[in-house]
């Protein structure tokens, strides 16, 4: 396995879509939508990289970081199914969080409330932190938002 930065949010984009797919499940909208724009902002700001690693010229697994003066973020990534692409993103997650490390920043998951993604977090030593969401509602919204 080979671990390497590389500008595709093509790849990135194919890689997150195959983690879906392996799922049976349908895939967010933004993935495709707002995921190469995001590539762009954070690397004109130099502020984020995406991480691939490939066995035999195949990609199995990749990841979207971003960081800021103190943390680096695990924004979005994916791998094939199977060991392969297990052994593969285990991997790529073990390189960024030693990049976070040789920073001296943080490295934070932006974790996945999802059983099997929230366990492979913890593997890591990753721990869940819990957040409070305030939301604004006007207009028919705070009607809606009474009943829900």
């Amino acid at each position: 396995y080979v671990v390497e930065e590389r500008k595709d949010p093509e790849s990135l984009v194919s890689i997150c879509l195959a983690t879906y797919s392996q799922k049976n499940t349908q895939a967010p909208g933004w993935i495709t939508a707002l995921l190469p724009g995001l590539v762009d902002v954070l690397y004109k700001k130099h502020q984020g990289e995406i991480l691939l690693v490939h066995r035999k010229s195949q990609i199995i697994a990749g990841a979207l970081i971003g960081w800021d003066n103190g943390h680096r973020y695990y924004l979005a990534g994916g791998r094939l199914p199977g060991e392969e692409g297990a052994s593969a993103h285990s991997l790529l997650m073990h390189h960024a969080i030693t990049q976070a490390q040789k920073h001296a920043q943080a490295f934070d998951f932006e974790g996945s409330m999802v059983p099997g993604i929230a366990n492979f977090f913890q593997s890591f030593g990753a721990h869940p932190l819990s957040f409070y969401q305030l939301r604004k509602f006007s207009g028919w919204g705070k009607w809606w938002s009474l009943f829900h």
